[in-house]
């Protein structure tokens, strides 16, 4: 309970109480779900809960439940009215709840996708011939014994229909540590240590003295990945990550950082910034008065005109 009690009184001393009280008595939802909703919002959100219906299930388990919806009526009439009854709810309510974990609140929606999957299932192992039942259940248990490949093939796909990591704003690691679709996608980590790399170079290779800008909110990864490092192993004590933990991140000023980049750059210190977020670093800005270039997994910021920097030979971002 202490546990509980202090990530309370943490919260609330970096998020107004209105926001921390916001998702637990429903104002949240009734302001962002239903008064601001549009019939273009309500397309987008069904089409991504299609998505991730085809991503959790595969097509084949698409189609069994399908099958299942319709024939549930008929063999299970009790156990269909409730799982229709609760998967509408669900469904509808992660349509309209367009928060930045919606695929968190289809979870429960996908609960009752698997029950129609298994009405569907036990419906054709009714109506099918003993002979036949045998090559059924081996020919629905090698789709699920094939789902690592599914997963394994799929950010392809995504890729080769012309879709990006800006399709479904998956937020940018650095300069593109991370391949976002098959992070999100590929539910198979084994083996994968990108984070690990990433924050072992990106110290590594960081000037002595380096700043790093990285806010917390934004650039959770950068900055959680940093620390990992920093605080655990014990590596580059001399570079500083500053991430602002108690500033209000859903207003936050990015004068405040604008205003620490320029005091760093007179102290002469390397400094970096996490990503080119306008909201929180006014990258439009630092561009046009200094050269911002992508290196050590960060972009940093040189001091001096575009131009000036550019006859130096920094190609620097525009």
């Amino acid at each position: 309970f202490s546990v509980y009690l202090i990530q309370l009184f943490r919260m609330l001393r970096t998020f107004p109480i209105a926001m921390v009280i916001g998702p637990v008595a429903g104002s949240f939802f009734v302001r962002d779900a239903l008064v601001t909703t549009t019939l273009l919002l309500l397309g987008k959100s069904a089409l991504y809960y299609l998505l991730l219906l085809v991503t959790q299930f595969g097509p084949v388990g698409v189609i069994v439940g399908l099958y299942g919806w319709r024939v549930g009526p008929r063999a299970n009439p009790s156990l269909w009215r409730k799982a229709v009854a609760l998967y509408a709810v669900y469904t509808v309510f992660g349509v309209f709840y367009r928060v930045l974990e919606q695929y968190a609140v289809y979870m429960f929606s996908h609960i009752f996708w698997s029950l129609a999957i298994g009405m569907g299932t036990a419906h054709l192992l009714s109506v099918v011939s003993e002979r036949r039942k045998g090559w059924l259940i081996a020919g629905l248990g090698l789709t699920i014994a094939a789902m690592p490949l599914y997963y394994g093939v799929l950010p392809g796909l995504v890729r080769s229909a012309g879709l990006a990591d800006e399709t479904f704003g998956i937020p940018q690691v650095g300069t593109g540590a991370r391949d976002g679709l098959v992070y999100y996608l590929n539910p198979n980590k084994r083996g994968y240590d990108a984070p690990y790399k990433f924050g072992r170079e990106t110290l590594a290779n960081a000037p002595p003295r380096s700043v790093v800008i990285a806010e917390w909110y934004n650039d959770v990864d950068v900055a959680l990945v940093l620390r990992y490092f920093q605080q655990i192993e014990h590596m580059r004590p001399d570079v500083e990550i500053v991430i602002w933990l108690l500033e209000e991140p859903t207003n936050f000023d990015s004068g405040i950082a604008v205003r620490r980049i320029e005091a760093e750059l007179k102290n002469n210190r390397p400094v970096f910034i996490a990503s080119l977020n306008d909201q929180f670093y006014d990258a439009s800005s630092l561009k046009k008065k200094h050269c911002i270039v992508p290196e050590g997994n960060l972009y940093r910021v040189y001091p001096g005109s575009p131009e000036a920097s550019a006859a130096q030979g920094l190609l620097c971002i525009k």
